[in-house]
């Protein structure tokens, strides 16, 4: 069929053919159709896997908070230690941002690379039974979502975390009173 065949026309023929073609061995199949059908079902998936993330990135800030409130509990004296030798307030939310920003970043590279390799062998491996050609595609938009949500997660969890422990006095941080 011609490139520039509108939708009405492609259907006309495809009809035209199934009524003429009568037997169970000859098939006619709209394969423009049917990749404009999977094209907006992935549309579809797409959105939803960007939904999954949006929820798995809220949960995952509300978890950031409290690892870092118990990490800041637990190392509040080296905070103390650290605003006693001349560190101010603001150079100290800088290394608990910085500390958080290179675990997600840490964590964000590795588990690109083993979702890749993974995502490249099940491929590959489909598509030698199938005997299809090999294409990889790469969920980019989701990819970079989810990169961007978690440095945000990252910085305004660490942030909150600190907040707390930040404006009580320096003697009162060392001896961990409350």
């Amino acid at each position: 069929m011609v490139d520039n065949t509108n939708e009405d026309k492609r259907l006309e023929i495809f009809n035209l053919l199934q009524t003429l073609i009568d037997g169970d061995l000859i098939f006619v199949v709209d394969v423009q159709g049917s990749v404009e059908s999977v094209q907006s079902t992935l549309v579809f998936i797409d959105i939803f896997f960007i939904a999954v993330a949006a929820i798995a990135i809220s949960l995952s800030f509300f978890f950031t908070i409290i690892s870092f409130v118990s990490t800041i509990k637990e190392n509040s004296w080296e905070f103390g230690v650290l605003r006693a030798i001349g560190l101010n307030k603001k150079q100290m939310n800088k290394i608990y941002i910085f500390e958080a920003l290179s675990l997600i970043i840490s964590a964000g590279i590795l588990g690109t690379f083993v979702g890749l390799f993974m995502s490249f062998i099940q491929t590959y491996q489909f598509n030698l039974f199938t005997e299809l050609p090999f294409r990889l595609l790469f969920p980019t938009a989701l990819f970079i979502f989810t990169i961007i949500a978690s440095i945000i997660t990252a910085v305004f969890g660490s942030r909150a975390a600190i907040k707390d422990i930040e404006n009580k006095q320096i003697s009162t941080v060392i001896k961990a009173l409350d």
